[in-house]
């Protein structure tokens, strides 16, 4: 009796057991297939938000402050709609020599004449090395950088040592913002000199064939007609396109080489006088642009006017 009872218990003891590592075992399979599939999933959608987290803020880090307000057409980046405001007709008067604010043409009419004479066509993908072709800004009237001159011409309250600005005031249209700095690096990291149609675009659109004289004019083109010597003693004999203007220096980084459908100052007021740089440039130097750059100015063209607000303040620290 002792014996059977014994089996019974040992039989009924394996059973249990067999049954319990049965249950456990599809336990654990069970959660370890939820885990496989759900996890790739969860970390998916994960990756997917990071990407796209990435790009946004990649895309905030080139396009900066032009991101909020719509643009005027096609795919140009947006604008904050505080600092974009258009303001009105009237110039304030510390603007009224910005030279930056001074428009070639003097109607529409006159302006969309000049942008059916720009040739439309896609980037070439010559090769492009700034400082091998566009050389360093060049020195003018003796002791001036290109740069220099160009800070020269929308100082307020500016201090300079021997042609180099240590402190002062400087109006960026791209924003709309008066620029305060104090102190010589601050000027230098702060505030860029932008090229309105970019070095590179111009690159791609016909530059890669120029002679090297006439790059280096494009690059330095200041807005005056003026002959001197180039760092490298080479003579030049600047157009007076008005290539250049003094910006923030995130403004000139946000735009890098776009074109018109792809990036617009923040400044709505600005842009109609900026497509119309754009279009007497081109057309001036021969740089041709995209269909895409082409439309965005002609309806930056047809449906844009100059407008003023009251500049905000932005102090470089």
């Amino acid at each position: 009796m002792m014996k059977r009872v014994q089996k019974w218990q040992v039989f009924l003891a394996i059973g249990i057991v067999l049954l319990l590592l049965t249950g456990i075992a599809g336990f654990t399979g069970c959660g370890t297939s939820a885990d496989s599939s759900a996890q790739p999933a969860s970390s998916d959608n994960l990756n997917s938000e990071a990407d796209q987290g990435s790009a946004a803020s990649a895309t905030g880090s080139e396009q900066g402050s032009d991101q909020g307000s719509a643009p005027v057409s096609g795919q140009a980046q947006k604008g904050s709609e505080a600092a974009a405001k258009a303001g009105s007709g009237k110039i304030p008067a510390a603007l009224k020599n910005e030279p930056s604010l001074a428009n070639p043409y003097s109607s529409k009419k006159q302006a969309l004449a000049a942008l059916a004479k720009v040739k439309v066509a896609a980037a070439s993908e010559a090769a492009y090395n700034r400082a091998k072709m566009y050389g360093a800004f060049a020195t003018i009237y003796g002791a001036w950088s290109v740069r220099d001159f160009v800070l020269s011409q929308s100082a307020h309250k500016a201090s300079d040592d021997g042609g180099k600005y240590t402190s002062g005031k400087w109006y960026d249209p791209y924003a709309n913002q008066w620029l305060t700095c104090k102190g010589w690096r601050k000027v230098a990291s702060g505030i860029q000199i932008d090229h309105i149609i970019p070095l590179a675009y111009v690159n791609a659109h016909g530059g890669a064939s120029w002679s090297q004289d006439k790059r280096e004019e494009y690059a330095n083109d200041c807005g005056v007609d003026n002959q001197g010597t180039n760092g490298d003693n080479s003579s030049y004999d600047y157009a007076n396109y008005d290539v250049l203007v003094a910006v923030d220096a995130s403004a000139n980084l946000q735009k890098s080489d776009q074109g018109p459908a792809e990036w617009l100052p923040v400044n709505q007021g600005y842009r109609y006088i900026y497509a119309c740089k754009w279009v007497q440039i081109a057309r001036g130097y021969g740089i041709s642009v995209t269909r895409a750059d082409y439309n965005e100015l002609k309806s930056l063209i047809k449906d844009g006017q100059s407008a003023y607000a009251k500049p905000s303040s932005k102090t470089l620290d």
